[in-house]
């Protein structure tokens, strides 16, 4: 067993593009497109991560038109439960500073 640095998670969320045809209810929704693809219905990642190890801790898997700093509070408190410790430091972009995210102090 390695004993790894648990002191930094990094979060960062992407898209992933594909040609299905975005449902109603299903995972593959039109949405802000990070690869300037309007066109393509996407699904939306993200993943916390050990850092600087890239150790993947948690990932969320959610449908394409759903908003980045919605999913910052959900990947931190999981990590906190796997981790179970105080006095780590959670990066993110600046979508990680959305009101909902301060209250996890």
């Amino acid at each position: 067993m390695y004993e790894l640095s648990t002191d930094i998670v990094r979060l960062d969320a992407t898209t992933a593009g594909s040609y299905i045809e975005p449902t109603e209810g299903g995972i593959f929704q039109l949405g802000h497109s990070k690869d300037h693809r309007p066109d393509l219905a996407q699904v939306k990642i993200m993943l916390a991560s050990l850092d600087p190890l890239g150790w993947t801790e948690a990932t969320q898997v959610v449908a394409g038109n759903e908003a980045d700093d919605s999913l910052y509070e959900p990947a931190v408190k999981q990590v906190r439960t796997i981790l179970d410790q105080e006095g780590v430091l959670y990066v993110g972009d600046c979508k990680m500073a959305a009101g909902s995210i301060l209250s996890l102090r």
